[in-house]
């Protein structure tokens, strides 16, 4: 989880990355950026979309809050990547350094396509990670999520699933939003509620 975030070396990880991913994105000639993450990595997926507005974040069973179960060791990684140790010190990195809840990043604006995967059979992370995100942001018009049933526990997408959404987001010649409806994806969820 911490290498998502940054430590004292580099900084804020995604700020240090961005010019990176930019200038790879345009030497490819990239038509449409898409940032893909699973568990942890859709937590980094997210945290990064911010940098890019106008980008697609895919994010699949992801981690969204880690002021949530199941409880990350977010103490021993603050201790690991700033290098301090006591609570008041702890306490004082893991606020500067680290967004807990990533719905709070986008209370005023959404300014990237957040396309949400979730396995249902996840109830933990479908329960504690991607109900209580959704329900925050159920009135933005960026926001995008699709639910399966891909069997019990913490598990990975199917690899046939998830290779077909990726061809349909990569589709260039569709805008955006039509790529996302076409991988399966419901905008504006307004109606959901948590549950």
């Amino acid at each position: 989880m911490g290498w998502h975030i940054g430590n004292r070396s580099v900084g804020d990880f995604p700020t240090f990355m961005k010019p990176i991913i930019d200038h790879i994105a345009d030497q490819l000639g990239t038509k449409r950026l898409i940032l893909v993450g699973a568990s942890a990595g859709g937590y980094a997926a997210v945290n990064f979309g911010i940098h890019f507005p106008g980008c697609i974040a895919l994010a699949l069973n992801p981690r969204l809050r880690l002021n949530a179960a199941p409880w990350p060791d977010i103490t021993n990684m603050v201790k690991a990547a700033y290098g301090v140790s006591g609570i008041g010190k702890i306490k004082e990195a893991r606020d500067r350094h680290i967004t807990m809840d990533l719905a709070t990043l986008f209370v005023t604006d959404l300014p990237f396509s957040l396309a949400l995967y979730q396995n249902t059979d996840d109830t933990g992370y479908f329960k504690r990670q991607f109900t209580p995100f959704v329900s925050t942001l159920k009135t933005k018009t960026n926001l995008w999520t699709r639910l399966e049933s891909d069997g019990r526990g913490h598990v990975p997408i199917p690899e046939d699933r998830f290779q077909d959404i990726l061809r349909n987001l990569s589709d260039s010649q569709i805008s955006s939003n039509e790529s996302l409806n076409s991988a399966g994806f419901i905008q504006n969820v307004e109606g959901f509620q948590e549950g």
